[in-house]
């Protein structure tokens, strides 16, 4: 994992030095790391990086893939070579992009990606100054052309930007996981069990789309600034779904749900 991490410290000081703009022109970035062919094929997958039988490098996505998600197989491949160029390990196969492939190389792949076409410094001041509400979400995931579950992941990679983001389970078996780049472990005062599990009802949209539910967490003690429900997906018979928000003063945070008990999160001393 540390390597991992000093490699992807590397190339982001790379990305930085690149200056990108939204929307970026990932393609341009591609070319300019080697690749001379950018195209579509039939396949059931995603897309691939490969050598052309002239040694160049070629990236293939999914013919019938809408824009962001070509644009996010593109910035993908561009993962993998700058992977190779930072590791000296060169690749002579094609690297597929495949939905249920998940190992450390395709998560850090996909971290360059996200690098890539949500810039830290550009998307960081947009946040700053939106409310934490879908349509702010949404207006940014434009601006880039990428897809909204791509920005609200990108808000839990930020350096800068506070956050706070729960992970939960609908069948409320587990404890919600609360992450934030401000506290170490965050507790509840009361285990939500039963607030979780009215949300089942709710957690119906289908995987990766973003969308807005009455869950909660309240800042300050004003409603004004809301955490909106992102992904939700299913594992098995549980469905599982995260929520997020950001700003300032998330020293003093509520879990809440319209008609349900507002239950404090327990922040360690700073």
């Amino acid at each position: 994992m540390d390597g991992q991490w000093e490699t992807l410290q590397g190339l982001r000081r790379w990305i930085d030095q690149l200056d990108l703009r939204p929307p970026v022109d990932i393609e341009a970035v591609a070319r300019r790391l080697g690749v001379v062919e950018i195209s579509p094929r039939p396949i059931d997958f995603d897309g691939y990086l490969a050598r052309r039988p002239d040694g160049n490098l070629a990236i293939r996505y999914r013919q019938d893939s809408r824009l962001a998600r070509r644009r996010f197989t593109i910035a993908h491949e561009i993962g993998h070579i700058l992977l190779s160029q930072e590791t000296g390990e060169p690749f002579d196969s094609p690297v597929a992009r495949r939905p249920l492939r998940d190992n450390s190389e395709e998560r850090l792949a996909n971290r360059i990606a996200a690098e890539l076409l949500l810039p830290e410094r550009h998307i960081s001041a947009m946040l700053r100054s939106s409310p934490v509400r879908l349509w702010a979400i949404r207006r940014i995931a434009n601006c880039f052309d990428v897809s909204a579950a791509s920005v609200f992941f990108r808000v839990s990679e930020l350096r800068e930007l506070p956050f706070i983001k729960m992970t939960f389970d609908s069948t409320a078996r587990r404890r919600p996981v609360v992450k934030s780049n401000l506290f170490g472990p965050i507790l509840f005062t009361t285990p939500p069990a039963r607030e979780v599990a009215r949300l089942a009802s709710e957690m119906t949209a289908p995987a990766r789309r973003i969308s807005e539910h009455s869950i909660q967490i309240v800042i300050g003690g004003s409603d004004e600034s809301r955490c909106f429900a992102g992904t939700s997906w299913s594992v098995g018979a549980r469905k599982v779904a995260q929520v997020i928000t950001w700003g300032q003063n998330l020293n003093h945070a509520e879990f809440h749900i319209p008609g349900g008990s507002r239950l404090p999160l327990v922040l360690p001393e700073e």
